[in-house]
C-alpha cells in the first residue's frame, strides 16, 4: 500500500489508534509536506509542525490546532473552518478561499500570498504581515 493510499483512509479513528503527531509524522514526504486533502480526518493534533506544505483542501476538518506551524503552504479551500488561531504562522501561501472564515488573527503571519476570496472577511487587521498579495 502506497502513502497517498494509506491518506485516503486516514480518518480520526485511525488517528486515535497511535499518537496523531507521530502518525501524521509518517504520513510526511522527504521534503516534511503533509497531504490531506479529500480525507475524512476532522482535526489535527495541538502543537503540529509541519515543515513543508500542508493541504487540507476538502477534508471535514472544522477546526486548527493552537500553535500550528506551517513552513510551506497552507490549503483550507473547501473546509469548513469557520476561525483561525491566533498563533498563526504559514511561511507560504495561505488559501482561504470558500471558507466559512469571517475575520483574521491580528498576528497572523504569511510569508507568501493570502487568498480570502469567497470568504465573509470585510477587513483585515493592523497587525497583519502578509508578504505578497491578497487575492480578495
Amino acid at each position: 500500500m502506497t502513502k497517498r493510499e494509506i491518506i485516503e483512509h486516514v480518518n480520526d479513528e485511525s488517528l486515535e489508534l497511535c499518537t496523531r503527531t507521530y502518525f501524521l509524522e509518517m504520513l510526511m514526504d522527504s521534503d516534511g509536506n503533509l497531504y490531506l486533502y479529500g480525507t475524512k480526518i476532522t482535526k489535527l493534533p495541538e502543537n503540529l509542525s509541519v515543515g513543508g506544505n500542508l493541504d487540507l483542501y476538502g477534508t471535514k476538518i472544522t477546526k486548527l490546532p493552537e500553535n500550528l506551524s506551517v513552513g510551506g503552504y497552507l490549503d483550507l479551500s473547501g473546509t469548513k473552518i469557520t476561525e483561525l488561531p491566533e498563533n498563526l504562522s504559514v511561511g507560504g501561501n495561505l488559501d482561504l478561499m470558500g471558507t466559512k472564515i469571517t475575520k483574521l488573527p491580528e498576528n497572523l503571519s504569511v510569508g507568501g500570498w493570502l487568498d480570502i476570496r469567497g470568504t465573509k472577511i470585510t477587513k483585515l487587521p493592523e497587525n497583519i504581515k502578509i508578504k505578497r498579495e491578497i487575492f480578495r
